[in-house]
């Protein structure tokens, strides 16, 4: 065999070597590319598991307070209403604080609302807030301005 045979055969042999490594460097990424979307997957499954337990849980602890009571536009509004403390540190003492000192409920109802606005009365002789205007919160056919307004005029 004469040298540029030797040469042209290297060649063939390193280009087919070339080719092998690259079709197992596919299939090498293909194999890791199906295993990262089974993970994903699996964690997408997890996820959905966790949100739906949680679900479950909210859904179980409303019936059994009582809220399922209360029409959809009202569970909605109260919802809705309830997302303006996802960022207050203490949000139970913050709702306990409005619903019990009317000062802090003046507070934190004149505090804008992505809701739209609300209108609730506090009556001063049984200590209760009452909703009061034409529309609920969360309810797009009403309006109601933002105002605490008190039964005794106070």
């Amino acid at each position: 065999m004469t040298k540029a045979e030797q040469r042209a055969k290297h060649r063939t042999d390193l280009l087919a070597k070339l080719a092998e490594e690259e079709a197992a460097y596919k299939q090498r990424q293909a194999n890791n590319k199906k295993a990262l979307d089974r993970l994903e997957a699996q964690d997408r499954v997890e996820a959905r598991k966790t949100r739906d337990k949680r679900r479950f849980q909210v859904g179980k602890l409303a019936d059994d307070t009582g809220l399922f009571a209360w029409d959809d536009v009202t569970l909605t509004g109260l919802f809705q209403a309830l997302t303006l403390l996802l960022d207050t540190p203490d949000p139970v003492a913050v709702l306990e604080g409005v619903l019990t000192d009317t000062n802090a409920a003046a507070r934190y109802l004149s505090a804008p609302s992505p809701l739209g606005q609300a209108s609730l009365s506090y009556s001063a002789g049984n200590g209760e807030m009452a909703h009061a205007g034409k529309g609920r919160i969360g309810d797009p056919s009403g309006y109601c301005p933002n105002t605490l307004q008190s039964k005794a005029g106070v």
